[in-house]
């Protein structure tokens, strides 16, 4: 294979290392040397930098309200056609960010008797009829997966940020008002 490619931009023959790899040419390698690609990029971003995202953030904006209801209704047939497997590969991804599968889910939430593990209501499967499905209850700090809560526990904790002063102040806080209440 030569060992020399000639730029198109420079018109100058220069080592095929230094051009960029691009796999949709019979060559394998970019038109342009990597020097002549980086002027162009440079005087490119410096004049339509701004201008250009600015420009395709009002066509996208504009061309959607055109075509929305074009578009929702090609939205909602894909979806359709492939809700299941949407559905599936949201699991997956959902209880990968906690690091567990699905599998070990559903087995916490069984072993809990298919209950939160603070206020023991009965919970669904994730979206199961319609109704909010059991959550992934974790620490913030560590990552580590602790148990299956239903939707107002795993908020609760969430909304006193997690710190066990915050809830004893809480109960305290309700307590005194139960005890005033009954007097």
């Amino acid at each position: 294979m030569n060992k020399l490619k000639k730029c198109c931009k420079c018109k100058l023959e220069k080592p095929r290392s230094l051009f960029y790899a691009d796999n949709s040419r019979r060559d394998g390698k970019k038109a342009w040397c990597k020097e002549c690609h980086y002027k162009w990029e440079k005087e490119y971003k410096r004049k339509f930098d701004g201008k250009l995202r600015e420009y395709y953030k009002n066509y996208h904006s504009e061309y959607y309200k055109k075509n929305k209801d074009r578009l929702k209704k090609i939205f909602r047939k894909n979806y359709i056609l492939k809700k299941n497997e949407y559905r599936e590969r949201n699991k997956k991804t959902y209880f990968r960010r906690y690091g567990i599968t699905y599998e070990n889910a559903i087995s916490t939430w069984e072993k809990q008797k298919k209950k939160c593990a603070i206020c023991n209501v009965d919970m669904v499967i994730l979206g199961t009829n319609g109704k909010r499905g059991f959550c992934v209850d974790h620490d913030h700090k560590t990552g580590r997966f602790r148990g299956i809560l239903c939707h107002s526990c795993n908020s609760a904790i969430g909304l006193f940020k997690e710190n066990i002063e915050n809830i004893k102040q809480a109960v305290n806080y309700l307590d005194k008002f139960i005890n005033h209440m009954q007097l």
